[in-house]
This record gives C-alpha cells, sequence and structure tokens, in this order.
C-alpha cells in the first residue's frame, strides 16, 4: 500500500478551492436575494428574546453564524440586503418591551417571526407574543385599507379580541394592502431534526404549533407560512432563502 503525504503546499492549494468554492456559493445566494424585493421593502423582524433574530440579521448580511448573548434591552435598526431594507426590530420577552412593536406595524411590507423551537418552557411567552402580533397586523389592514376592509368589532377594542383577524371583512375586490408573516421555527437541530427529517415528524410539529398558537394561513389579506429551519447548520440558499421569495411573492400580489 503507497501512502501518499499531502505537500504544504498542495495543502494550501486544497484549502484555497474549498474556501474559494465557498466564496462562489455565497456570492450565488447573494445575486439570488438581490434579485427579489424589486421595490424598496421594509421586513420586521419578531420574536421575543433568544429566538435567532440577530443570528439571522448577521447570516443575512455576511452568511456568518456566531453565538450572540440574548439581548437585554430592546433594539432597533436598518440593515440593507440587495434592494430590500429592513427594519430590523431585536426585543426582549417582557410586555413592556413588546409594546414598541406597534409603531414599525403601519410601514411595513412583510414580516419574519422566528420561535426557538427548543426552548419548551417558554412557547406560552412565544403564544402571547403571536397574538399581539396578530392583533397588530389587524389594526395596520384596518389603517392601510379604510375602504376596502371593515370589521365587526370596535377597531378601538381590537386587541382584545381573541382572534383579531377573524373580524376583519373585505368589502371591495381590489387590490389590498396585504401583511405576509413568515415564520422561521428554529433552532431544530436541538430536536435531533433537521429540514429534510422535520417534515416528517408531524406529531412535533403538531404539538409546537398548538402549544404556540402558530399554524399556517392562505387568507388573503394575513398570509402565514411556516418555515422549519436550523439557522446555524443551514446556508443562505435553504429555507432562509425560501422564507424571502415567498414573502416577495406575497408582497407584489
Amino acid at each position: 500500500i503507497t501512502h501518499y503525504k499531502m505537500s504544504k503546499n498542495e495543502n494550501v492549494s486544497f484549502l484555497d478551492k474549498i474556501s474559494n468554492s465557498l466564496q462562489s456559493l455565497f456570492e450565488s445566494a447573494k445575486r439570488m436575494f438581490r434579485s427579489i424585493f424589486a421595490k424598496e421593502s421594509q421586513v420586521l423582524f419578531l420574536g421575543i428574546d433568544n429566538a435567532g433574530k440577530t443570528t439571522l440579521i448577521h447570516k443575512l448580511r455576511k452568511d456568518m453564524t456566531n453565538t450572540f448573548e440574548p439581548t437585554r434591552a430592546p433594539s432597533a435598526y436598518d440593515i440593507e440586503i440587495g434592494n430590500m431594507k429592513t427594519a430590523a426590530i431585536d426585543l426582549g420577552g417582557h410586555e413592556a418591551a413588546r409594546m414598541a412593536w406597534s409603531e414599525y406595524f403601519i410601514k411595513c411590507d412583510g414580516i419574519i417571526f422566528l420561535v426557538d423551537t427548543a426552548d419548551e418552557k417558554r412557547f406560552s411567552i412565544v403564544k402571547e407574543a403571536w397574538q399581539m402580533v396578530k392583533q397588530l397586523r389587524a389594526r395596520a389592514l384596518l389603517q392601510g385599507n379604510p375602504d376596502k376592509i371593515t370589521t365587526n368589532c370596535d377597531i378601538s377594542k381590537i386587541e382584545n379580541n381573541e382572534d383579531p383577524l377573524e373580524s376583519l371583512t373585505i368589502t371591495q375586490n381590489e387590490k389590498l394592502q396585504s401583511l405576509p408573516v413568515v415564520v422561521l421555527m428554529n433552532k431544530i437541530d436541538r430536536l435531533n431534526h433537521n429540514s429534510n427529517t422535520i417534515y416528517n415528524d408531524t406529531n412535533l410539529q403538531d404539538y409546537i404549533q398548538s402549544e404556540t398558537g402558530i399554524y399556517d394561513s392562505a387568507s388573503e389579506l394575513s398570509p402565514v407560512r411556516i418555515i422549519w429551519l436550523s439557522l446555524v447548520e443551514e446556508g443562505l440558499e435553504g429555507g432562509i432563502l425560501d422564507a424571502f421569495l415567498w414573502l416577495d411573492k406575497m408582497m407584489q400580489k
């Protein structure tokens, strides 16, 4: 048996090839992102603390995944990804912190809501945050379509509705300003799943959706798309790209 030992120069050349290949994949993914969102759009990144919002933002900017300390105080900042301008909102899980969300809803075109699927103890907090998203979205839809949508409840009390979106009625068949939401069910790697195997585990999906109150919706006014993934395990070309392509499709309607 002949043992071949790679020389130092060959080793460097091999590593360079890997690096160039990875860089090429990243540039390809970036071009794909720049091809969507032909107009300036603002997308809110929402979710309770430690759901993965900061990780997602850094991944979109540099395709790098690091470990970040949980956000201790509410923070809001703008980032640009190709033609997309996003208002990134990173908030804690307390009710007082979530009150800042309402300031951004009326101006946004889409929402990305992140969930830490491995943090079962805080599913009840996620459920409260999701309810707030639905309430604020219903109010934003009414304000954005004042002549095309009506509600069977007092708008000042819409936040008290268990499911406020069900109270909205389309009165005209003209183009409506909808507000699509992508829910990224993050950290499935901690549940011993990847983006392929998770879809075969319907019992786990049903349990998490039941506990958080989050479900897919094909509603014209309030579409919701759930994508299961692990931000630390996947590249831009996977579920993340699917999320933005779906948002772009919904916003172009």
